[in-house]
């Protein structure tokens, strides 16, 4: 997956039209600040109750309670953890929590959080080339899961 999309503008519009016309798989990462329910329902055609688990951000639903399985696609949330920023005299922890939710299908994997932060900035490089969407995906999710022991291992 040399192709990770970061933001919803028309020319990533257009970008994400030509490689799903291509054929070809993506990685879209976008934020709520960003985005709107509209827009990726209207641009990825995810079906509504796809996206209605996709955006339960908030609800007090807990992460592991936020699953959707559907004929072409699976949603799941976790958490991973970025960096607060600079370390302040008052603050403990220089990680804080991103809640995440992801969306797999066979044409593209997206990656939706509240927060303004970019997940593949959180992943360690990872080489494609000769590998499958599958293994894209794994090395996606893996570099998320991991943040995690970075946050355990603060504490």
């Amino acid at each position: 997956m040399s192709q990770i999309i970061a933001e919803l503008g028309q020319a990533e519009r257009d970008r994400i039209a030509a490689l799903r016309e291509e054929g070809r798989f993506f990685w879209l990462d976008v934020s709520l600040t960003d985005s709107t329910r509209e827009d990726l329902a209207e641009l990825l055609k995810i079906p509504e109750d796809a996206l209605h688990t996709l955006l339960d951000f908030g609800s007090g639903t807990r992460p592991s309670q936020r699953f959707h399985a559907g004929g072409e696609h699976v949603v799941f949330a976790v958490t991973c953890y970025a960096e607060r920023g600079a370390r302040s005299a008052g603050r403990s922890f220089a990680l804080r929590p991103i809640d995440v939710a992801i969306l797999v299908c066979a044409d593209y994997l997206l990656t939706v959080h509240p927060q303004p932060v970019s997940l593949p900035g959180l992943v360690p490089p990872y080489s494609t080339e000769g590998r499958s969407e599958q293994y894209a995906v794994y090395a996606v999710l893996d570099g998320l899961v991991m943040t995690a022991f970075d946050a355990l291992n603060e504490v």
